[in-house]
Order: C-alpha cells, then structure tokens, then sequence
C-alpha cells in the first residue's frame, strides 16, 4: 500500500472510520474510494484535500504527523456496509435479504 493511504488509513482508525463514513464526511463517492484502496492508486491532490476537509485536518497536518502504516481489511469495509445498508431495511426487506443471502450460500 502506498505511504498517502497508510496515512489516511491510520487517520481512519483513530477515529475508528469505515471508508464508507469517510465517504459520507468528504463528498468522495465510496466507489472511487473503495477502488483507490483496491488498487492502490494515490488520491489527486483535490481528492486528498476533500479527504482532509472531510477529517476536518489541513493538508500541512496530513503530512507533518508521523503515523504507522496499517492495511486495511477491505473485506471488513464491504460487510460494514452491508450492516449499515441492513439496519436501514424494513422488516420485510430484511427477511427477504436474508432469503437470498441463504440461496447464495446454497
């Protein structure tokens, strides 16, 4: 994984951030964000700053802390998302997920 994603990765798990939320408070959609980390490509320069915006840290901050690299369990994000996308269900969509999720597994 690249340095700049290691670092916002770190930020992430301090304040114990799924990508999803980071989504949510950057105005970066989850798909590209999701796909940067897939790939492991660099944010551009406005895309990290939105990142910044969105931790409500300047981009002088991003790069003056010295933080540890840590991977991120992009599996772990995928299911949040589901979880955070169940509980918004009615009852009735919510059996009928769990219906498919049952023929899915076989």
């Amino acid at each position: 994984m690249n340095k700049i994603l290691c670092k916002l990765q770190s930020l992430l798990d301090e304040r114990e951030w799924t990508l999803y939320k980071l989504a949510k408070e950057s105005g970066v959609p989850y798909s590209s964000i999701s796909t940067m980390y897939r790939n492991d490509n660099h944010p551009t320069i406005s895309t990290l700053e939105k990142f910044c915006n969105g931790l409500n840290i300047s981009m002088a901050e991003f790069f003056s802390e010295d933080t540890p690299c840590r991977e991120p369990n992009i599996e772990a994000h995928d299911e949040l998302q589901l979880i955070y996308k169940y509980r918004k269900l009615s009852s009735k969509n919510k059996q009928h997920l769990l219906d498919i999720a049952t023929i899915l597994n076989g």
